[in-house]
């Protein structure tokens, strides 16, 4: 649509010719991008073997592939597939920035606003302390290519070979964004799947650990993955409200977005919220970690 599966197309194809194709060494690949067919607006890719992340989780212990995925992103953010020469042309990828972010957060909210009325003191509360967090929020000192739709089910496993998916969004920006989308997911996936969104807690501090020892973070890279984890919460928030099968899980995760910013003394008070007899209105394990030892912020909770 409006020539992005034509551009798609180019940039699926430049991630492929460097480094992600099937002989890369480290076995993290993209799918081929074969064709565009601008009459059906139609990418053709060649296909992907394996089962995503989610889908694993329901078998067994995912804790090597969360790594593998931390592995994954790292490369991603270090690739120099569109880098271009200087005055050659506008830049391959749109950049994304806290402007773009504070204008998704209007959207949710007016989208909330008509699935779940009754919430909307709270959840205006929540979208304030997010939009006042941007206000403070440090820039990101190195904008790499992002994916930001990193989530379990963009990521196919083979063995130990990893296939990254789904590239509609490509954007240049803060890498903070992509971690803490994927680490949000995990709790949310915790949630949906267990009914408990401590689950892979573990499996989010060693995402994190991981994504650092590839992708070296700068000084404050820890505050906007905090940031990023409730924006994405409040997210979520839109995505099961809607949703007949999941809508019960709302009051859980809207109490757990409270959580997150009760956290860093953006809102008083947290909602007390249980689902089948457990507590849920504490950040993961993984999310308290790094805010109390990384990020300079008020009390936590």
């Amino acid at each position: 649509r409006d020539g992005r599966g034509k551009r798609l197309f180019k940039l699926q194809a430049l991630l492929y010719q460097h480094s992600f194709g099937p002989d890369a060494a480290d076995r993290i690949h993209v799918p081929e991008a074969l064709a565009y067919v601008p009459e059906m607006r139609m990418l053709v890719q060649a296909s992907a073997p394996g089962q995503t992340l989610d889908e694993l989780s329901l078998v067994g212990d995912i804790g090597w592939r969360v790594k593998r995925c931390a592995e994954g992103l790292a490369k991603l953010h270090r690739s120099q597939a569109f880098v271009k020469a200087p005055g050659n042309g506008r830049p391959l990828l749109k950049p994304y920035t806290l402007a773009d972010e504070r204008r998704g957060l209007d959207d949710y909210t007016a989208r909330l606003a008509e699935t779940r009325p009754a919430d909307m003191p709270l959840i205006e509360t929540l979208r304030a302390a997010l939009l006042a967090w941007v206000d403070r929020l440090p820039e990101t000192e190195t904008a790499v290519p992002l994916h930001r739709d990193f989530y379990y089910s963009q990521v196919l496993f083979k063995g130990s070979r990893l296939h990254l998916i789904d590239f509609d969004l490509l954007a240049l920006g803060d890498p903070a964004i992509d971690v803490a989308n994927f680490t949000a997911h995990l709790a949310y996936l915790g949630l949906e799947q267990f009914g408990d969104l401590h689950r892979f807690a573990r499996d989010m501090d060693a995402f994190l650990a991981t994504y650092s020892d590839a992708f070296a973070p700068d000084s404050t890279f820890a505050e906007r993955v905090a940031f990023y984890q409730a924006a994405t919460y409040f997210r979520l928030l839109n995505v099961i409200a809607p949703r007949p099968t999941i809508c019960h899980l709302f009051p859980v995760l809207l109490a757990h977005t409270q959580a997150a910013l009760a956290g860093v003394g953006l809102v008083p008070t947290l909602v007390q919220t249980k689902i089948e007899g457990k507590r849920n209105d504490q950040p993961s394990a993984g999310n308290q970690k790094w805010a109390t030892t990384r990020v300079a912020a008020t009390d936590t909770i």
